[in-house]
């Protein structure tokens, strides 16, 4: 995000994975960065 923090590039991070617990996803995120579950 311009302007904003260097370490999270794709914007406010908020969301979590139930499955693998990978944390800081994209907020608006429909599956999980790390192992593509669908987030809730």
């Amino acid at each position: 995000a311009k302007g904003g923090d260097p370490r999270v590039p794709y914007g406010p991070y908020m969301t979590k994975c139930g499955k693998c617990g990978a944390e800081y996803l994209p907020e608006k995120s429909k599956y999980c960065l790390k192992c593509g579950a669908k987030l809730e």
